[in-house]
């Protein structure tokens, strides 16, 4: 309970401090944004790689396992994170996904220009729909008619959302919800890009590692991107009169970096479905305290939006508490098929009476 509501609080306090730097008077430097967010990222993986170094040193002299853990950072060419230096091909993957990962926080900070904050919450919502159609496509993944459903749901969020936003916000112009289709499409191609090439290795890489190097590279781009755009010099003028925008927003970037570390935390000790309900609630709390904090107008778009997004998370968490279910009884059932043909019981008697505590550990990590 607690690490749940620790990541709430992380993801909640990233949406309010982030939301309150687009309400700054005259501040419209969103690449100037996207740098001083890709900093903090970077600093922040790097951190954690440093103590994940520190203590792979400790238990070298110890438990083989614990050692293994503490290097989980190998790269699949023999460079590791933890151990000092990525190797070359991994370097180059990091490099490539920077790429995706930069344009898809320029393009989502660039839409705050002309959207509500919370639209762009639910826009973002809606990157399972090209996750789904990737999967499908490029890893042939299937999904059920009970994940479809609850992607249409959102996306008829999404469109309400924007109806009520276009009535009351006088900001909103269709070019944001473009930027978000855009940004949306991004991160659709950079977690199929992770899974392939990151995460489907013998060595794969851990969220610090891919945080920390990524974020380096997208540093670099997001200076040449505002050096060459002309927004650097009045972007230090903007924060040096406003000195709390930039405190504020590595501030956010490091309760984002929690947040994605508290949701793992989750998913290694409990269950990808446990973390699943923590990412729905988040989500509906950052929307929900939005428009309590900044004194939002309500109206009958934006209420049937609100449905529209509940039921869709709702939907989406029975989908993976269905899958989570059926995988768990097929591991069970093989488990006892082997142990009545004998084989296991002849290697490993004793495994067959503990209920296959093992299995469900590496099924919770799921």
């Amino acid at each position: 309970a607690a690490l749940a509501g620790a990541a709430v609080a992380l993801s909640v306090g990233y949406a309010l401090l982030q939301e309150g730097v687009t309400r700054v008077s005259d501040f419209n430097y969103y690449g100037w944004m996207t740098l001083l967010t890709s900093v903090g990222y970077c600093a922040c993986g790097a951190a954690e790689l440093a103590v994940n170094r520190r203590l792979a040193a400790r238990r070298r002299g110890g438990d083989h396992a614990q050692v293994k853990s503490a290097e989980s950072c190998e790269s699949d060419d023999g460079g590791s994170g933890v151990n000092g230096g990525v190797g070359g091909d991994r370097l180059a993957r990091y490099a490539a996904l920077s790429v995706l990962t930069f344009a898809g926080l320029s393009f989502t900070n660039w839409s705050l220009g002309y959207v509500d904050y919370t639209t762009r919450i639910v826009g973002k919502s809606c990157k399972v729909l090209p996750v789904m159609a990737f999967s499908a496509a490029l890893l042939r993944r299937r999904y059920s008619a009970l994940a479809w459903l609850g992607a249409a749901l959102l996306a008829g969020g999404v469109s309400a959302f924007s109806a009520g936003d276009a009535a009351l916000n006088p900001r909103w112009h269709p070019l944001g919800l473009a930027l978000i289709a855009v940004a949306v499409a991004l991160d659709a191609a950079t977690c199929v890009f992770e899974e392939r090439f990151l995460f489907r290795v013998p060595y794969p890489a851990c969220h610090a590692e891919i945080l920390c190097y990524t974020s380096a590279f997208s540093v670099a781009f997001g200076l040449a991107a505002v050096a060459v755009s002309g927004e650097l010099r009045p972007a230090l003028a903007h924060s040096l009169a406003h000195p709390h925008v930039p405190a504020q927003i590595l501030a956010y970037s490091v309760l984002g970096y929690l947040s994605v570390a508290a949701i793992l935390l989750l998913i290694r000790h409990f269950s990808a479905t446990d973390a699943e309900i923590v990412k729905s609630v988040r989500k509906v709390c950052s929307i929900s305290l939005s428009f309590v904090f900044y004194r939002k107008r309500v109206n009958a778009a934006y209420a049937l939006g609100f449905g529209c997004v509940a039921a869709s998370l709702l939907l989406v968490y029975f989908d993976k508490e269905r899958r989570f279910r059926a995988r768990k009884s097929l591991a069970e059932n093989g488990k006892a098929q082997r142990c009545h043909d004998g084989r296991l019981a002849q290697a490993e008697p004793a495994s067959c009476e503990g209920g296959g505590g093992g299995r469900r550990a590496s099924l919770s990590a799921v």
